[in-house]
């Protein structure tokens, strides 16, 4: 947002950290999870080449989840514009990930080196580990060139078969975007399409230009046209977070009611709880349940504080009556404690978490780690 000496920069919170955690994590992914991961990624490269940039530093580490783990590119750094046709010429990004004409100093085709980078990721995905490692930078640089790698049995054919088509050394014989997108793997036998939020047709929330008028923006059709120009100021920032925090408000409230009618008598539901609770923290419908919910759970306590308190009177006196049948024999019963010494939960929790905050490499499982040395994801500088 900019201000008349300020920039303000308000970014997304991703809760679900990097993906490259979440595959240490899991070890390996499902394929249909890695799937669902990977249409993402193809569709915001795809939005991202219709808009001529390249990412060219994409990996696991600069792709972060949301709540709903949903990806999100980052780490726009090393990225670059280009013309339709035009070949790029700086190598950069990290090795591991890297197209073998970037590393052979080659000029190359921007969206063909993006693509490249999936494929690894994909790989990273499904086995768990890259398919280029060394310790030797100058090792690596020629496998990536060789372009040989192996891939494990328990991966399904359709699988290995879109891998291979995407790490082909040849840049023109490369899976392009379109050809991955036709893939029986990546359709898994379903139809998959999907529109991008920036350029699908904008509309317009009214009861979010009502409430801006609040905030002093009473020109209508000032906040139209800097929403349809997709300017980056004040009007648009409150434009968007109120709207948010509409939406949230009616899946709350959607949540919370069980709404589950069909969706014209939905949104004319929640249309009339959200009319009701713009100013106030509850609708009059919201206060009727609370009262009622309220008076319920005040009987049922009075109900069991009585029961407690009849219980009581009732061993009261009974215990009166044995102690005046028999006041002279009546002890107080010895009662020995003893405190049995366990184990220290504090020192045993150290123990077993004392690299829970140490970030593990993207390695082999355990079982392969004895035959295989390098099995440890090498960082690579960028």
């Amino acid at each position: 947002m900019e201000a008349e000496s300020e920039f303000y920069i308000i970014t997304e919170y991703a809760s679900g950290g990097e993906l490259f955690d979440y595959i240490v994590k899991m070890d390996c992914l499902k394929e249909n999870e890695a799937r669902g991961f990977f249409r993402q990624l193809i569709a915001g490269i795809e939005y991202l080449h219709s808009l001529r940039i390249c990412h060219r530093d994409l990996k696991p580490e600069n792709l972060l989840l949301d709540e709903e783990n949903n990806i999100k590119i980052v780490d726009f750094g090393l990225s670059n514009r280009y013309t339709n046709g035009e070949l790029l010429q700086t190598a950069c990004g990290s090795p591991c990930y890297a197209s073998p004409e970037m590393i052979a100093g080659k000029k190359y085709d921007a969206s063909r080196v993006d693509v490249w980078s999936s494929g690894i990721i994909l790989y990273a995905m499904l086995c768990g580990y890259l398919p280029f490692e060394d310790s030797n930078t100058a090792k690596l640089y020629k496998k990536i060139l060789k372009g040989v790698f192996e891939i494990p049995d328990n991966i399904s054919e359709n699988a290995k078969s879109l891998i291979k088509g995407i790490l082909t050394t040849e840049p023109t014989r490369r899976f392009t975007i379109n050809k991955i997108k036709a893939h029986p793997w990546f359709t898994g036998n379903q139809k998959v399409s999907y529109d991008y939020p920036l350029t699908s047709p904008l509309k317009i929330n009214r009861k979010v230009l009502l409430k801006m008028k609040e905030y002093g923006f009473t020109n209508r059709e000032k906040i139209i046209s800097n929403l349809k120009a997709n300017s980056h100021n004040a009007i648009t920032v409150t434009y968007y977070l109120l709207l948010k925090k509409i939406l949230t408000r009616q899946k709350d409230l959607k949540a919370m009611f069980n709404i589950e009618a069909e969706e014209s008598q939905g949104e004319e539901s929640l249309e009339k709880y959200e009319a009701s609770s713009v100013d106030k923290s509850f609708s009059f419908t919201q206060s009727s349940f609370y009262i009622q919910r309220t008076k319920e759970l005040n009987k049922e306590n009075s109900k069991t504080l009585f029961d407690k308190k009849r219980a009581t009177i009732n061993l009261t006196k009974s215990l009166t009556t044995r102690f005046k049948g028999n006041r002279t024999k009546s002890k107080a019963p010895n009662v020995k404690v003893q405190f049995t010494k366990g184990k220290d939960l504090d020192s045993t929790s150290n123990k077993e978490n004392e690299n829970y905050n140490i970030r593990k490499p993207l390695g082999r499982s355990l079982k392969k780690k004895a035959t295989h040395p390098s099995s440890k994801l090498h960082y690579c500088n960028t």
